[in-house]
């Protein structure tokens, strides 16, 4: 039950990165885009599968220097794949991989601000509890 849990979550950081992902794609293509059913779909199924294989980074077994690289090859392989399959609506393979460079740099800028948010937030609520303890 943890694991469907776990892939649930990690589907839905997916699907919320992957919103992201196609919006600043959409806005660097340099090109009006009409987005069909069938590729917000594939969009969709895209960031659910990138949001699937970042559990590589819960993985004991796996360190994280390991890890990274690999989840950037999965992740674009499955960028490339979708673009493929979308018959190039991303563009270019040039213009894709600068896109996909910028944003995957983008998001982990994100992760690591947000990571540091969390953390400060509780190491306050720490700090917060020991002096109310020693009252």
């Amino acid at each position: 039950m943890r694991y469907i849990k776990e892939g649930v979550a990690y589907a839905l950081i997916g699907l919320l990165i992957g919103a992201l992902m196609s919006m600043m794609t959409m806005i660097f293509i340099g090109h009006p885009i009409t987005v069909a059913p069938r590729e917000l779909s594939a969009m969709l199924i895209m960031s659910i599968f990138i949001g699937l294989i970042s559990t590589i980074f819960n993985t004991e077994e796996i360190p994280f220097k390991f890890a990274l690289p690999a989840h950037f090859v999965l992740t674009a392989a499955i960028v490339y794949g979708t673009n493929y399959l979308l018959d190039g609506l991303f563009g270019t393979t040039l213009n894709l991989s600068i896109i996909y460079i910028s944003v995957y740099i983008s998001v982990w800028v994100l992760l690591i601000i947000w990571w540091h948010l969390d953390t400060q937030i509780i190491n306050y609520y720490i700090r917060k509890r020991k002096t109310d303890k020693h009252r």
